[in-house]
């Protein structure tokens, strides 16, 4: 067996990986929801996902001396939560007693899954969700190996891990039936009623913790308890057109993202471990229904691209498959293997870290010394700005004309103060152009254009220009 040494030094260069490949892209709008939203104004309600911002909010906070920024922290706390998972998933190994090659080949191939390594390197729900998915199979083992009023036991506290796991993403209440096909696969043909049994009193504890658990938590941490889950399947729930979804979902959500997994997995159906796989697939079952009946993009009506997010629990039961299947191959055949899996992992990374604030970032630098610098930010360039420029404070244009728009009075006072007492500290002030654009715009120039209005006659407007970066240094 790979003993705690060897699995820490694994799962360390499983991080480094990951934190080298730290992308300088948000993704989706999710990320950049997360950071500026939440992580830099605590002003999003976390009830969709209320787990995963109750602790990346203290993590950030805690670091933020380090002058890394919101993003590159939670990043961060990105590939550490990954790289935790590969840490249960040699636990769920060394409690079936794997062998060393075993073990350090299905660490690998779920660390190393181009899905797993992808949400390891951004700021999204996803990575933080899947040591809880890691956990559950770890239980769901232990469930396998108990009798009786043990079993029962165990089975409470895998409903427990679920609903932790739903807490962290809402796509963890999908690990109940998938965990159901997976045992009831695992199990001998003479214990499966027994084990029916058990999984019917794992899903009833699951669905008690969730309708009672889900409220107290939301109402623990501010949130309010109608919020989230229910609103976001409704807001999304498109079954019109779903049969289209099908061939996105196989191969962008499917193949793709968990390759090889995705081609190697299906080879057990001519061999011994068919039965398992069939299990597997029938547990993959919700999660194929929730992709093709949700994911769609709504502005455009084609399918969402997730890159295999919501089917990333699936890469643990994958790899268990795939281990056990291909043991007999050769320790060659297995380099090669692992060797593809790295190769469509970075591939897969650094297609989608585009990093389009990079030129912008480059030339902001260059007017930005040591002294402490507030920009207010025009709508384009803020996910730039929070990610390129991590040590200046972001103020967003449209925020300061949200205030404006309410009380015109109580704003101007409290941004020459902030101002003010910003310049005499020794601070810098700029604004950019793309941030005068924001108030010209004809949606909001009605306020806007006092706004600006009052900057002209407040301080005095020095222009700036850096390449691609515009705007004006406001001094007295």
């Amino acid at each position: 067996m790979l003993g705690v040494v060897g699995a820490a030094a694994l799962a360390s260069g499983l991080l480094a990986v990951y934190l080298v490949l730290g992308q300088s892209t948000f993704y989706r709008t999710d990320g950049f929801q997360l950071v500026f939203l939440y992580l830099e104004r605590h002003a999003w309600a976390r009830g969709d996902h209320p787990l995963y911002l109750t602790v990346a909010g203290p993590f950030v906070e805690a670091l933020r001396d380090t002058g890394l920024g919101s993003h590159r922290l939670a990043t961060v706390f990105s590939a550490l939560c990954t790289s935790l998972a590969t840490c249960i998933v040699w636990l769920h190994a060394r409690y079936a007693r794997l062998t060393r090659a075993a073990t350090v080949r299905w660490m690998l191939l779920v660390g190393l899954c181009p899905a797993v390594l992808l949400f390891a390197t951004v700021v999204e729900f996803h990575a933080f969700f899947l040591p809880f998915a890691a956990l559950a199979f770890l239980v769901a083992e232990v469930l396998l190996r108990q009798r009786g009023g043990r079993a029962l036991l165990v089975a409470v506290v895998l409903a427990l891990v679920t609903f932790m796991a739903s807490l962290a993403h809402g796509t963890g209440n999908l690990l109940v039936p998938l965990l159901g096909a997976w045992i009831m696969g695992r199990s001998d043909p003479g214990l499966r009623k027994h084990r029916f049994a058990l999984l019917c009193a794992f899903a009833a504890a699951h669905t008690v913790f969730l309708f009672l658990g889900r409220p107290l938590f939301l109402c623990w941490i501010g949130d309010p308890p109608g919020s989230g889950l229910v609103a976001w399947l409704q807001q999304w729930f498109d079954a019109e057109g779903w049969a289209e979804r099908v061939v996105h979902l196989a191969l962008w959500e499917v193949l793709v993202p968990f390759l090889p997994l995705s081609l190697i997995v299906l080879l057990p159906f001519v061999r011994k471990h068919r039965w398992h796989t069939g299990w597997a697939i029938a547990g993959f079952v919700p999660y194929g229904l929730l992709c093709v009946l949700v994911l769609r993009d709504p502005e455009i009506d084609e399918p969402m691209w997730e890159h295999g997010s919501y089917l990333l629990p699936l890469a643990i039961p994958a790899g268990w498959i795939v281990v056990h299947s291909l043991g007999h191959l050769s320790h060659r055949a297995w380099a090669g293997v692992l060797a593809l899996s790295l190769v469509a992992s970075v591939t897969f990374t650094l297609q989608h870290d585009t990093r389009p604030g990079e030129e912008w970032g480059s030339d902001a630098r260059a007017i930005l010394d040591e002294r402490s610098t507030i920009l207010w930010a025009g709508s384009i360039e803020l996910p730039w700005a929070l990610i390129e420029t991590p040590r200046v404070r972001v103020l967003h244009t449209i925020e300061g004309w949200a205030s404006a728009a309410k009380d015109f009075g109580a704003w101007q006072s409290a941004t020459r103060r902030l101002i003010d007492e910003h310049l005499a500290g020794g601070g810098r002030m700029l604004l950019s152009r793309h941030a005068r654009s924001d108030l010209e715009n004809p949606q909001f120039k009605l306020i806007g254009a006092p706004m600006w209005a009052f900057f002209e006659k407040t301080w005095k407007l020095q222009p700036l220009q850096s390449g691609g970066f515009e705007g004006w240094e406001m001094v007295r």
